[in-house]
């Protein structure tokens, strides 16, 4: 498990690519500058940063839980099975 704690305070959604004079550049929906890829890191951003830098563990841990509840709804699917078959039993 992730800890999500030094996301606190990262900028808010929706984030966009565009440019910044020339460079790539990754900027909120309000235009406020998360991050230049061209330049150095913002030390007011590390929340923003610890999230860009912590996006391919993010993925792998969303991959991880969906594969998570698709083996509990394999199991309730089975159990209700189950279930079905023995009250059958039992009323037959």
């Amino acid at each position: 498990m992730i800890n999500t704690d030094k996301y606190e305070g990262h900028t808010p959604a929706p984030w966009m690519m565009s440019e910044f004079k020339g460079r790539p550049s990754i900027h909120a929906g309000d235009e406020t500058f998360v991050r230049s890829i061209a330049r150095g890191l913002n030390p007011s951003q590390t929340a923003d940063h610890a999230l860009l830098l912590d996006a391919p563990l993010l993925l792998a841990e969303v991959k991880r839980l969906r594969e998570g509840i698709e083996d509990l709804l394999r199991w309730k699917t089975l159990l209700n099975e189950l279930t079905v078959t023995k009250l059958t039993e039992l009323i037959e």
